[in-house]
């Protein structure tokens, strides 16, 4: 047995580096192939796991005729690189969505890691420091932010270390090979998410500034290297930068309706920054769950708080070591800190808060850059040198303390090992398989009543020939009983053109406004069935589908009973029933409306369809007579309910 282990022992101390990059691999890899496996996470955009074909079919439109009755989609196009192709390539090949999902997973962390490994090891850090640094840096809480629900957030993250480590090489040297590798990266991570690129961009720039400033680089090798990053970075962001400008100028003002500066600095402090947390979304939850599923310990648990502040402060402690790139790590760190920061607290902040809460409120360009929070993974790249240096140190007075020259020194690891246990542990959820948020799971295929559903509305349609389908009842998330895709899943099933009332708007401000006054009545208790056909025809609907599966609990949403009644009230009998089913919230809910409710049915079909035989998509009338109403969608619905509605009678009014 000895000799074996002898020759594994003479093979790590010929190839430190194997070893740690073996190291990075398995920990980045093998924690996330055994968490929840089999299961389908509803991450980034659902559709690609449902079809990714038609994903890139429709990213290469800026228009989108089937979504909220025509749009200029937002991001759309930017899954025609890489996501879209790798969903369409691993799909050929037979390999599982939630195997796919997890390579994609484990190979973003082990960039990370692996990145950070190189730049430390580039610096000239000994293989021992720049492990610690790979784990802290790669392994840190902020992934956990994002991983299940937005990962493609996570791709600047996973650059970052390259893209310092090839602008630092681009700027010592004439050849134009690191500057196309620096454009490699980015045209890997920069398509769907400008704001998480932009800010993860300042890392290198600080890099080179630091390096000017040093006197490390020329101000003219640095400039030149800068140019040729940035004439090639250009070039291959050209088309999604093309493709935002065209959303902006003709889409609906997106930004208008997503998160407020005011939500993401109410949990961008600097402790939570420090810890690689301050993402809002992060301490949220519902009438369910928390909305990221490991993360309660990370706010609620006092040994899990303290551990993430010791390892913060043994990485502070290490910047005040003399090593490479400390100076510049320093610099790094603050300007993370500021930008992560930036206003909060809101109502007690400092005069740079104050113009930061202005720019990123009341500017077009701080509003696209409010997710401050994105900033954090310069503060985690610091810090990861700082907990480095700190190991490096340690190493070396225990390495003082040695009685002689044949000394074993082997009891020196312990000081990288115990620090890579520190961010082992602190990182609990991803090496105990439970980083995942469960409400996000589903199975790999949908249950048969949603594809069944799906095949009977695709049967015999020709495109032109029949309406949109219109699904029943808003969700601002979509949570089925049998799990959670966030966007609908029946888009990703059907060819037809498709409508729903959705946290976000789609389509056109008068699309909005209509279906925000007409949805609103029906989980408020004050739904007219009267309005459903004459509010579909506007809306040029075919066939309206009832959704009865989805956890209405969770964000109050109609209730299937009184729903079923109401519609079959308007509709009669549905032409497609999937099986009959009551109403089980996972927890009870009386109030007003359950009382109210004397006429709701005691079981429904879980999903129904009915044909209305409207006209198709694109219809004409007469200009001649129009309904002229001085109102709202409000207004709209009222005069809907009242049969006031005249379907052959252009319709204009104040949206």
């Amino acid at each position: 047995m000895t000799r074996p282990v002898r020759a594994v022992r003479s093979w790590c101390a010929r190839s430190p580096d194997r070893v740690a990059v073996i190291l990075l691999a398995v920990a980045s890899y093998l924690p996330i192939l055994l968490t929840s496996p089999g299961r389908v996470s509803a991450d980034t955009k659902t559709y690609l796991t449902l079809d990714p074909g038609a994903v890139l079919d429709q990213a290469r439109s800026m228009w989108d005729p089937s979504v909220g009755a025509g749009t200029v989609p937002h991001q759309n196009i930017g899954y025609l690189f890489p996501l879209g192709p790798y969903y369409w390539i691993t799909e050929q090949l037979g390999i599982p969505d939630w195997l796919t999902q997890r390579l994609l997973w484990g190979t973003l962390v082990f960039a990370a890691a692996y990145g950070m490994f190189r730049l430390a090891r580039w610096l000239g850090w000994a293989v021992a420091g720049a492990l610690v640094a790979a784990f802290a840096y790669g392994f840190s809480p902020y992934l956990l932010s994002y991983l299940a629900r937005l990962s493609v957030i996570l791709a600047p993250w996973a650059a970052l270390p390259w893209m310092i480590l090839l602008a630092a090489k681009a700027a010592r040297t004439r050849s134009w090979r690191p500057a196309a590798q620096f454009a490699v990266v980015v045209a890997l991570v920069g398509s769907v998410n400008a704001t998480a690129l932009v800010l993860a961009g300042l890392g290198p720039v600080i890099w080179l500034v630091c390096d000017v400033l040093s006197g490390r680089v020329a101000a003219r090798a640095a400039i030149a290297g800068a140019l040729r990053i940035g004439v090639l970075a250009a070039a291959v962001s050209l088309w999604w930068i093309v493709a935002l400008s065209v959303q902006g100028n003709y889409g609906i003002p997106i930004l208008r309706y997503t998160e407020t500066y005011e939500a993401v600095a109410g949990a961008s402090t600097p402790a939570e920054i420090m810890r690689g947390l301050g993402y809002w979304f992060f301490y949220g939850g519902d009438q369910l769950d928390a909305w990221v599923g490991p993360s309660l310990p990370y706010y609620d648990n006092p040994a899990v708080i303290a551990l993430g502040f010791l390892v913060a402060g043994a990485s502070l402690l290490g910047l005040l070591v003399a090593f490479a790139g400390r100076v510049t790590a320093a610099v790094m760190l603050l300007i993370g800190l500021a930008v992560s920061v930036g206003a909060a607290p809101l109502g007690n902040s400092t005069p740079y808060g104050a113009v930061f809460e202005w720019f990123a409120s009341d500017t077009t360009v701080g509003l696209a850059l409010r997710s401050t929070p994105r900033a954090a993974p310069l503060v985690i790249l610091a810090l990861a040198l700082g907990l480095g240096a700190s190991s490096e140190w340690l190493r070396d007075r225990l390495a003082s303390t040695r009685t002689g020259p044949d000394s074993p020194r082997r009891w020196e690891l312990l000081i990288p090992a115990g620090l890579i246990g520190l961010v082992v542990l602190q990182l609990f959820p991803w090496f105990t398989a439970t980083s995942l948020t469960p409400s996000l799971l589903r199975d790999e295929a949908p249950p048969s009543h949603v594809t069944e559903l799906a095949s009977w509305l695709d049967d015999g349609w020709v495109p032109g020939t029949a309406g949109r389908v219109y699904e029943v009842p808003a969700a601002d998330f979509a949570n089925y009983r049998w799990g959670g895709t966030v966007d609908p899943v029946l888009p990703g099933l059907i060819d037809r053109p498709y409508l729903a009332r959705e946290l976000v708007p789609q389509g056109g401000a008068a699309t909005a406004d209509l279906l925000n006054a007409f949805e609103r009545r029906i989980p408020e208790g004050w739904f007219e069935p009267e309005a459903l056909v004459p509010v579909a025809d506007r809306l040029s609907v075919d066939t309206i589908v009832v959704r009865n599966d989805l956890e209405h609990e969770r964000y109050r949403l109609a209730r299937p009973g009184p729903l079923w009644t109401d519609v079959t009230a308007a509709l009669g009998e549905p032409d497609h029933a999937g099986p009959i089913v009551v109403d089980r919230p996972e927890i009870p809910i009386v109030d007003e409306r359950t009382l109210a409710g004397r006429d709701a049915a005691p079981s429904f079909p879980v999903v129904a369809a009915f044909d209305i035989g409207r006209s198709p998509v694109i219809t004409s009338a007469s200009t001649a007579e129009p309904i002229i109403l001085v109102g709202s969608g409000e207004g709209v619905v009222d005069l809907a309910a009242a049969g006031l509605l005249e379907p052959d009678r252009p319709l204009l009014y104040a949206a």
